[in-house]
C-alpha cells in the first residue's frame, strides 16, 4: 500500500476504537469480475471493495463518474447507514458518490492528499516529467494519452495486439504510438488541440468544481497543497490545514543497526514521480568509499513508463547500490534502523509524504526536494538538507556534506521535529465530524 492508502487505513483503524466504522474502496484485479463486490471484516472494520480495472469504461466521463460503482456505493449505504462520510480518495471510485451522499443528507468531508481533482493525472507532472505549470491551459498530448488508456476498445485492441504478435518485447513504444494513431484516426481526434477533447477537459475541471461545492470540509496536509486547492476555486474557509498523524508505536525502543559506512536510503514506490533515478545518477556521481545507498520498494507498472524499471535497475547496477525490494510497512522501523540520512528525490510537488515522518519518528534526517508541501516538513540544516528539485549535482553535494562535514548528521538528528500522533489526528477528525453534523 502507497502513503495515502496507509494513512486512511490506520485512521479508520484509529477512529474504530470509538465509533462504528466502515470501508468502501477500490481493487483492481483483473482476474475477478468487473464490479465485483468483495467483502472483509478487518480490524474491527467493515470493508467493501469493489473490483473496478477500467476495462468496461467507456468513455473519458465514465472514468472518473463510474455510475457503476456508484451502484455499489448505493448497497453500501443503505446498510452502513454512516452519520457522516469521510472521503480519502474517488480516484477509480466515482465522483457521483458525493451526489449521493448530499442527496441522503449525509455530511462529507474530503482530506486532500494530491492534485487529482483538478488533474486527471494527479501528480501535475507531464510525461516528460516536467512539472505542469497550468492545468487549466490543458488539453495537452499527455492527457490525450491518459484518454487513450482508458478507452476500452483501445486497451482491449492492444492487449491482443501485444499478444497476438510478440512485438511488445521488442519495442512496446512502436506498439503504443502505432495504436494510438490508430485510434485518433478511427475517433476523429486529431491530437493535442482537438477542441473536442479540450471541451472533455474542461467540462472535468468544471464537475470537480461542482462536486467539491457539495463537500463540507476539506483537510489539507500541506499548505501548499491548500494554496494550490485554493486557486483552483474552493473556499479558503472550506479547507483546513492539518498534518497527519502517525501509529508511533512500531517505532517503541527503535535503534539503528551499526554500521562502517553512512548508509543512505529511499523507502517508497520505485515510479518516475518520486525521482529515483535523480538519487540514482546522485549517488554515482559521489563515488564515495564511506557510503551505500539501500533502496527499499518495488516497481509499479505504468502504461507509458514501461522503460523505467530497466532505466533503474541498469542505474543500479554500480558499487554501493543495494535494492532491498518490497517492505511490509508493519515493519518499516525495521527498514530505517539500516538507514542514517533518508533521501526523498521526488520531482513532483509532493503533499506530506508519510516516509518523512517516519523518519522523523525514527531519528533519521531527510535529504529533500526543495518543492511542495515535502519542503515544509524538513528545515534546511536543522532536521535535512534541501536540494534543488530534480537536480542530481545538487542532490550529490548535499550527499557530500554527510558523508564529508564531521558532525553534521548528529546535529541534524538532534533537530528533528516530534510527530503528531494518529490518536491526536482522530481526536481531530471527530471533531470536524462533529461540526459537520451540527450543521
Amino acid at each position: 500500500m502507497a502513503g495515502s492508502e496507509v494513512y486512511t487505513w490506520k485512521l479508520a483503524r484509529e477512529q474504530s476504537r470509538s465509533n462504528e466504522v466502515s470501508v468502501f474502496s477500490r481493487l483492481g484485479d483483473a482476474k475477478r469480475d468487473e464490479y465485483a463486490v468483495i467483502r472483509d471484516r478487518m480490524d474491527n472494520l467493515d470493508v467493501w471493495r469493489v473490483n473496478n480495472t477500467l476495462k468496461q469504461c467507456k468513455s473519458f466521463e465514465e472514468g472518473y463518474t463510474n455510475p457503476p460503482v456508484l451502484e455499489v456505493f448505493k448497497r453500501f449505504l443503505d446498510e452502513a447507514r454512516p452519520e457522516v462520510l469521510h472521503i480519502g480518495h474517488l480516484t477509480m471510485l466515482s465522483t457521483l458518490i458525493v451526489d449521493e451522499s448530499k442527496r441522503r443528507g449525509i455530511p462529507a468531508l474530503m482530506t486532500l492528499h494530491d492534485y487529482w481533482l483538478m488533474c486527471p493525472r494527479g501528480q501535475l507532472i507531464r510525461k516528460d516529467l516536467m512539472i505542469c505549470p497550468d492545468p487549466e491551459a490543458a488539453p495537452c498530448a499527455d492527457c490525450e494519452e491518459l484518454q487513450l488508456a482508458v478507452t476500452n476498445a483501445s486497451r482491449k485492441a492492444y492487449n491482443l495486439y501485444a499478444k497476438a504478435t510478440g512485438w511488445l518485447r521488442f519495442d512496446p513504444q512502436f506498439v503504443k504510438k502505432a495504436l494510438r494513431k490508430i485510434y485518433l484516426a478511427f475517433s476523429g481526434r486529431g491530437g493535442p488541440k482537438d477542441p473536442v477533447f479540450a471541451e472533455k477537459l474542461r467540462r472535468r475541471r468544471q464537475d470537480m468544481l461542482e462536486m467539491c461545492g457539495k463537500i463540507g470540509l476539506f483537510v489539507a496536509p500541506s499548505n501548499f497543497l491548500r494554496e494550490q486547492f485554493v486557486k483552483f476555486g474552493i473556499a479558503p474557509e472550506k479547507i483546513e490545514y492539518s498534518d497527519y498523524g502517525f501509529d508511533v508505536a512500531p517505532f517503541a525502543g527503535f535503534k539503528r543497526k551499526e554500521s562502517q559506512k553512512i548508509r543512505f536510503g529511499f523507502v517508497g514506490s520505485l515510479i518516475p514521480s518520486k525521482g529515483v533515478h535523480v538519487m540514482m545518477k546522485a549517488f554515482r556521481e559521489l563515488k564515495p568509499e564511506g557510503a551505500v545507498l539501500n533502496v527499499f520498494g518495488d516497481f509499479a507498472q505504468f502504461y507509458e513508463y514501461d522503460r523505467y524499471e530497466p532505466e533503474i535497475r541498469a542505474l543500479a547496477d554500480a558499487p554501493g547500490i543495494n535494492m532491498r525490494g518490497r517492505y511490509d510497512n508493519a515493519r518499516v522501523a525495521e527498514v530505517f534502523a539500516e538507514i542514517d540520512a533518508l533521501i526523498v528525490p521526488s520531482i513532483w510537488y509532493e503533499n506530506s509524504p508519510l516516509v518523512i515522518h517516519e523518519a522523523f519518528l525514527s531519528g533519521t534526517p531527510v535529504i529533500i526536494s526543495n518543492a511542495g508541501g515535502m519542503a515544509e516538513l524538513v528545515k534546511h540544516e536543522k532536521s535535512g538538507l534541501l536540494f534543488k528539485l530534480g537536480d542530481s549535482g545538487s542532490l550529490r553535494k548535499a550527499m557530500e556534506r554527510i558523508v564529508n562535514e564531521k558532525g553534521l548528521l548528529e546535529r541534524l538528528r538532534a533537530g528533528i521535529p516530534a510527530v503528531k500522533t494518529i490518536q491526536r489526528d482522530a481526536e481531530e477528525m471527530r471533531e470536524r465530524y462533529e461540526r459537520l453534523t451540527r450543521r
